[in-house]
């Protein structure tokens, strides 16, 4: 079809939707993510609240902290939402795959179960540097692990 009526329809629908649409095309980007945004919040909250309507308490307490910390902002004008909008969609999805599907779980089980390995080596580092047996005292185990852990995360995301 394409090639028999292809360059007809470009030019003679196409082309002039494209022409009128052109200035509202942000607007209805916007609209369309609205529009699916919130049909998925409307699944969600409909689904919630046939299974168990007190889950719906945490989204309303992910809704006041984010309100709470746009109000009590120093400049809530110079906050910009895409990356705290998806934040909020990614923990959302993520809940999602653990919660409602079988292996969204096991995903994470094993990614926990492999960054719980890679952590260990903080332990070993410890011992290479302080010696054998300090990481047997609990107050310096755990002061250890505390401050280490994020300087052994922060150098390897730094050299990727």
């Amino acid at each position: 079809m394409k090639k028999l009526h292809g360059v007809f329809l470009y030019t003679k629908y196409l082309r002039p939707c494209s022409h009128v649409l052109r200035p509202y095309r942000g607007l209805l980007k916007l609209l369309i993510t609205v529009a699916v945004t919130c049909s998925v919040l409307l699944f969600i909250a409909i689904d919630t609240c046939t299974r168990r309507p007190a889950s719906l308490v945490s989204l309303l307490g992910i809704l006041v902290f984010t309100l709470a910390m746009f109000f009590f902002s120093t400049d809530p004008r110079q906050v910009t939402w895409r990356p705290v909008l998806w934040g909020l969609l990614l923990q959302l999805v993520f809940g999602l795959l653990v919660l409602r599907t079988h292996w969204g779980c096991l995903a994470f089980q094993w990614l926990g179960a492999r960054v719980s390995d890679y952590l260990a080596y903080t332990h070993v580092g410890t011992q290479f540097v302080f010696g054998p047996g300090i990481t047997d005292i609990f107050a310096f185990s755990v002061s250890c692990f505390s401050r280490y852990v994020p300087i052994h995360l922060s150098s390897i995301v730094s050299e990727a």
